[in-house]
């Protein structure tokens, strides 16, 4: 993490990797919780904050997976409770900090560390997936076949 200020060069690097971000907030992104903390503004590297969305969401989901399994209308049941309170924690925030449309109208930042990069309002559509996957399993329709294809090169294709 330390080099990497090094490796990078530009005008617009002291914005993207700071010495003295990285030197103080390197933990938060091995630890993938830099989508949680710090804010957007004191980031070592801002575009590392998917990662932890997603590895986050990664590690949670086999309790999805194992309640769908288990017993399906509980699997459907937790997921459908966890999806409506992150909308509805989402639209609050929205309502509650008058977060304005268009948003590029409104303070970026404020935005990004409220909703932007919450795993609250990232999760619903790793969650849909989840459900999709389970459903495609339950209807075996991952043993779908798809017609071959075959492809003819000729001297054509060449130039």
């Amino acid at each position: 993490m330390f080099i990497l200020p090094h490796l990078l060069w530009g005008p617009r690097t002291p914005y993207y990797v700071g010495k003295q971000r990285c030197a103080e907030y390197w933990w938060t992104t091995m630890l993938f919780i830099n989508n949680i903390y710090p804010n957007m503004t004191d980031l070592c590297m801002k575009w590392t904050w998917y990662l932890a969305n997603d590895m986050q969401f990664f590690i949670v989901s086999p309790l999805f997976i194992y309640a769908f399994f288990r017993n399906p209308l509980v699997g459907l049941g937790l997921l459908s409770l966890l999806l409506t309170i992150c909308m509805g924690a989402t639209g609050f925030l929205v309502v509650y900090q008058d977060f304005t449309l268009p948003l590029y109208d409104a303070p970026w930042f404020p935005v990004t560390d409220l909703i932007y990069r919450a795993p609250f309002a990232r999760v619903s559509p790793y969650l849909i997936g989840l459900l999709t996957g389970f459903i495609l399993f339950k209807l075996k329709a991952n043993k779908a076949t798809f017609p071959r294809v075959s492809f003819t090169f000729s001297e054509d294709s060449n130039n």
